[in-house]
C-alpha cells in the first residue's frame, strides 16, 4: 500500500494541531485560571456556541472542550487577544507577526490537506515541516507525537510503516 503525500501531511498537521490545543489549554489555565473565558474574543465564543448547541461557552470548565471546537485562526486570535501574545510566547522565541504569518499558512495547508479538490504538493509538505519545526519549541512536551511524526517525514519512515501494516497510524482515512 502506497501512502499519499496528503496522508503524510495529515499525520503531521493533526498532531501539531492537537499539540497546540493541549499546550494552549495548559497555558491559558496557568495564566488566567478559572477566568480564562474572559481572555477569549467574544466572536470566537459565539462561533463555538453556534457550532455546538449542547452547551453555552459559560458552561465549559475545561478550556480543552472549548478549544476542540475552534480552528487554527481562532487559536491564533485567542493568543493575540488584548495584546497578550507575549504572555503565551516569550519575545525571544517568536515575534507576533511571524506567529500570525505561520498560523495563517498552517491553516491554508490544513485546507489543502482536508479538501479533495486542492493539491497538496511536495513544497506544501516542506512548508508544513518548516512551520512544525518552528512551533515545536512553543508546544514543548505537548509536541512529542509531533516530533515523532516530523522525524518520520524527514527519514521517510512513513512508507516503511505503511508496508509493515501501520498505515492507519498515518492515514486520514481517505
Amino acid at each position: 500500500m502506497q501512502i499519499s503525500r496528503k496522508d503524510i501531511g495529515y499525520a503531521l498537521y493533526s498532531r501539531l494541531e492537537e499539540a497546540l490545543r493541549y499546550w494552549l489549554r495548559d497555558k491559558i489555565l496557568n495564566l488566567f485560571g478559572d477566568d480564562w473565558q474572559s481572555h477569549v474574543p467574544t466572536g470566537i465564543c459565539s462561533k463555538v456556541e453556534e457550532n455546538n448547541s449542547k452547551y453555552s461557552t459559560d458552561q465549559i470548565d475545561d478550556p480543552l472542550n472549548f478549544l476542540v471546537e475552534t480552528d487554527i485562526p481562532d487559536l491564533m486570535e485567542i493568543m493575540c487577544y488584548r495584546n497578550a501574545f507575549y504572555q503565551y510566547i516569550p519575545r525571544e522565541t517568536m515575534r507576533v507577526e511571524d506567529f500570525r504569518d505561520r498560523m495563517l499558512k498552517l491553516y491554508d495547508l490544513r485546507n489543502r490537506i482536508a479538501h479533495v479538490k486542492l493539491n497538496f504538493t511536495a513544497i506544501d509538505l516542506d512548508l508544513l515541516s518548516e512551520i512544525t519545526k518552528l512551533l515545536l519549541p512553543v508546544v514543548g512536551a505537548f509536541g512529542n507525537e509531533v516530533r515523532d511524526a516530523l522525524q518520520c517525514v524527514n527519514t521517510g519512515e512513513f512508507q516503511d510503516r505503511c508496508r509493515n501494516g501501520c498505515s492507519s497510524q498515518f492515514s486520514n482515512g481517505g
